[in-house]
C-alpha cells in the first residue's frame, strides 16, 4: 500500500495505517466514531490485501452494516477489480500472490 496516512469516507477523516502487531486471526479493522482509524495487518498483499482495505473501507462507510453483508461486499467487489487488473505497483516483489483466506472483524467501541 503506498504510504497514504488518510482517507476520507463519507464525510469523515479516516487515519489509515499496516500494523505487524496484530492477532494472525485478525487481518484488518475500523474504528468509525471519535478519531476515525482503520488498520490492516502488515503481510497482506495481493487480492487479499484489496479485500480486506475494502472490508475495512466499508465498515467506515456502514458501520451499522451485518459482518456477512460486508464481506460478501467486499469479497464480490475485490474479485471484480482482480479480474480486470487492478493491481497494486510494487517493485521487485511477488505480491499477485493467492490469497489466503481468513476473516476480516470490524472493531466496534
Amino acid at each position: 500500500m503506498k504510504n497514504i496516512k488518510t482517507v476520507n469516507l463519507r464525510g469523515k477523516r479516516f487515519s489509515i495505517s499496516r500494523s505487524r502487531r496484530l492477532n494472525p486471526d485478525i487481518l484488518g479493522w475500523c474504528r468509525h466514531h471519535k478519531k476515525p482509524k482503520i488498520v490492516v495487518a502488515y503481510s497482506l498483499d495481493g487480492i487479499e490485501e484489496l479485500e480486506i482495505l475494502l472490508h475495512e473501507m466499508l465498515h467506515g462507510c456502514y458501520w451499522d452494516m451485518d459482518e456477512e453483508a460486508i464481506t460478501d461486499t467486499a469479497q464480490s467487489i475485490s474479485k471484480a477489480l482482480w479480474r480486470m487488473g487492478y493491481r497494486k505497483e510494487v517493485k521487485n516483489s511477488n505480491k499477485n500472490a493467492t490469497p489466503r483466506r481468513r476473516k476480516a472483524r470490524s472493531k466496534r467501541k
